[in-house]
């Protein structure tokens, strides 16, 4: 092996936030929905129920100057 090996490295600054929790025997609001919401999920309703949002990646909203 050669004297040339060099590591580099960057320092810890800080560690990221745990994730949100909220409690663990949640079910959906929907009537007649017994589906047991995630404890990471922070809506009151399952994925069937919930409502559709198509999130906006990049750019600016339209009509934004």
């Amino acid at each position: 092996m050669t004297g040339n090996v060099r590591l580099t490295g960057t320092k810890v600054v800080a560690v990221p936030k745990p994730s949100r929790r909220h409690s663990q025997d949640r079910v959906c609001t929907v009537p007649e929905c017994e589906t047991k919401l995630s404890m990471y999920n922070s809506r009151d309703k399952c994925w069937r129920h919930a409502d559709f949002t198509i999130p906006r990646l990049r750019g600016k909203p339209q009509g934004a100057t």
